[in-house]
C-alpha cells in the first residue's frame, strides 16, 4: 500500500505540466540521462538530487498513524477479504444444464379427505392404517373445518369402537367428533346410537389424557344444545362422576375447568335423572368447586361458569340449597362479585345464586358478612342499572334478604333504595316487566315493618313514583301497589 501511494504521489503533475518531483524510478533515470554530460558534474548531480529529495519530504504531508484494527472471529480480516475477492474474480463460471423439474400438483382438501375415507373403508381391521388415517383426518379438519360429511362420523366411531385400547385412535377420533359436533346435521348423528357410551368409555379408559376429556365434553355440550332429549340421557351418575374426576385430575387447566363446568351447568338445568333415586353428588362437587374458585380467583370466565353451576344446582331443590349455603362458598362468591363488578354476566349468575341461597330465613352462609352481601347487591344494581337480567335477579335476592329485620335496618341506613327505585321505574315503564315486579315485591316486604314504612313514606316523591307504576287495575302488580300506598297513608297521613 505504501509503494502504491508513493507511485501516485510521484506521478502527480503540477499546474505547469511538469513533474512535481522525481518520486518514481523512471523520473530519476530521465533526469540523470539529460544532465549526465561531464564526469566532473557527478558530485553536483548527486547533491542536487539529495536536495530535491529533502525538499519533497518537507512538502509531503505527514501520514497519521492509525490504531491497529482488531478483527473478531465473526469478521474476516482484510487479507482474507482480498484473497476471497481475488479468487472470486479469477474463478471461471461455467453454465450448468439441469433437467427441468415439473411441478407436482397439490391435492385439494376434498381430494385428501376422500382419499382418507376410502383408505379407512378398505382397511377397517388394520390398526396402523386406521391410526394414520385418523391422524391425517384430525390435521385436515384443523386446517379446513368445512369438511363435514355424514360418511366421516360412522367410520370414526367404528375405528374408536374396534380399537378402544389404542390411545392415538381415541385421541384423534374424539378430536374429529368435536369438530363434527359443530355442524347441525352431524349433531343429530352424534345424538343417536351408542356415541355417549363410546365417549364415556374413552374418558374412563384414559383419564389422564387431557385432549380426550376436553373433546368428549365438547361433543356432549353441543349435543345437549341441539336436542333437549339428549340432556336427559346425559343426566346420570356415570357422566357426573367423569366430570368431577376430570376437574380433580386437571385442577390447573383452565380449558378443562371451563368445559367441565359448562357441561355440568347444562346437565343440571334442571337435574332430573332417568334412574329413580339417583341423587346429585353435591358434597363431592363442593369440594372440587372450592379448590377451583380459590385456584382461579382472578379469572372471570372460570368464576362465571362456577357460579352459574351453583345457580343451576341449587335451583328448585331445598336440600341442595342448604348444602351449598355454607360460609366458605358464600364468601368466595361475594369476593368474586366485588372483583368482577363490571361484568354483567357474572353479576347476573352471582345474584341468581344469592337469590337461591337466600330462600331461607336463616341465611347461614351470610351470617358473618351481612354488610358485605347487602353491599354487593346494591352495587350490582347501581353498576348495571340498565340490565334487565341483572336487576331481575338482584331485586329477587334483595326481597328475600328483607325478611330479616337486621337486613332491613342496614338497608334503611344505606339510604340507596329511593334512587334505585327511581332508576328502575324510569328505565322499565311496563309494570309486567320482571324488574318492576321485583321492586313491588321488595316494597311489599318492607312496608310490613313499621319503621321501614314510616321511613319510606317520608321520602319525597316516592309515593308518586310508586303510583306511576300502575298499568292495569286488575293486575296483581297494581293490587300490590295499592296495598303499599295504603300502608304509606296509614303511617304518614299527610302523604298524598
Amino acid at each position: 500500500e505504501e509503494e502504491e501511494e508513493e507511485e501516485q504521489e510521484g506521478s502527480t503533475m503540477t499546474k505547469d505540466g511538469k513533474n512535481k518531483g522525481s518520486g518514481t524510478t523512471k523520473g530519476r533515470k530521465k533526469n540523470d540521462s539529460s544532465t549526465a554530460t561531464k564526469g566532473n558534474n557527478k558530485g553536483k548531480r548527486k547533491q542536487n538530487n539529495n536536495d530535491d529529495r529533502e525538499h519533497q519530504n518537507q512538502q509531503r504531508p505527514t501520514r497519521s498513524i492509525k490504531e491497529p484494527r482488531i478483527v473478531t472471529s465473526s469478521e474476516p480480516s482484510c487479507s482474507r477479504q482480498k484473497r476471497k475477492a481475488s479468487t472470486e474474480t479469477t474463478r471461471k463460471k461455467f453454465p450448468t444444464k439441469r433437467a427441468r423439474r415439473l411441478p407436482t400438483p397439490i391435492p385439494s382438501s376434498e381430494e385428501s379427505f376422500e382419499k382418507i375415507l376410502n383408505e379407512m373403508c378398505e382397511n377397517p381391521e388394520n390398526l396402523t392404517i386406521q391410526r394414520d388415517c385418523l391422524v391425517d383426518l384430525a390435521e385436515l379438519v384443523d386446517l379446513d373445518s368445512t369438511l363435514m360429511v355424514q360418511s366421516c362420523t360412522p367410520l370414526v366411531l367404528q375405528a374408536m369402537q374396534r380399537f378402544e385400547d389404542c390411545q392415538e385412535i381415541q385421541v384423534h377420533g374424539c378430536h374429529v367428533l368435536a369438530f363434527q359436533s359443530n355442524s347441525a346435521d352431524q349433531q343429530k348423528v352424534l345424538c343417536e346410537g351408542d356415541v355417549l357410551d363410546l365417549l364415556c368409555a374413552a374418558m374412563k379408559r384414559f383419564p389422564k389424557v387431557e385432549s380426550i376429556q376436553y373433546d368428549a365434553f365438547c361433543v356432549m355440550i353441543d349435543s345437549i344444545a341441539s336436542q333437549k332429549d339428549y340432556a336427559q340421557r346425559v343426566q346420570n351418575g356415570k357422566v357426573v362422576d367423569l366430570l368431577l374426576s376430570a376437574m380433580g385430575m386437571f385442577p390447573d387447566s383452565k380449558d378443562i375447568q371451563v368445559i367441565t363446568y359448562t357441561a355440568l351447568l347444562n346437565i343440571c338445568n334442571p337435574w332430573k335423572p332417568q334412574n329413580d333415586g339417583e341423587t346429585f353428588p353435591i358434597e363431592k362437587f363442593l369440594a372440587v368447586a372450592k379448590h377451583t374458585m380459590e385456584n382461579f380467583r382472578d379469572d372471570e370466565v372460570v368464576q362465571t361458569q362456577v357460579c352459574w353451576a351453583f345457580a343451576n344446582i341449587s335451583d328448585d331443590d331445598d336440600a341442595r340449597k342448604r348444602i351449598v349455603n355454607e360460609p366458605a362458598i358464600c364468601s368466595s362468591i361475594l369476593s368474586a362479585m366485588i372483583a368482577f363488578q363490571h361484568s354483567e354476566k357474572f353479576q347476573e349468575v352471582s345474584c341468581w345464586t344469592l337469590s337461591n341461597l337466600c330462600s331461607f330465613d336463616e341465611h347461614e352462609g351470610f351470617a358473618a358478612e351481612k354488610d358485605k352481601v347487602l353491599y354487593v347487591i346494591l352495587e350490582a344494581m347501581t353498576e348495571h342499572s340498565k340490565s334487565n337480567k341483572v336487576l331481575t335477579q338482584a331485586w329477587s335476592a334483595l326481597m328475600k334478604l328483607m325478611r330479616d329485620a337486621e337486613y332491613r335496618q342496614l338497608l334503611m341506613k344505606a339510604e340507596r333504595l329511593g334512587p334505585l327505585i327511581s332508576e328502575a321505574v324510569n328505565t322499565f315503564t311496563d309494570s309486567s316487566d320482571e324488574v318492576i315486579q321485583g321492586v313491588v315485591n321488595t316494597l311489599c316486604v318492607l312496608v310490613q315493618d313499621d319503621e321501614c314504612c314510616q321511613s319510606l313514606s317520608q321520602e319525597q316523591g316516592l309515593a308518586q313514583l310508586i303510583s306511576s307504576m300502575r298499568n292495569s287495575p286488575e293486575s296483581e302488580v297494581d293490587r300490590k301497589i295499592d296495598h303499599i300506598l295504603r300502608c304509606f297513608i296509614i303511617e304518614a297521613p299527610r302523604c298524598d
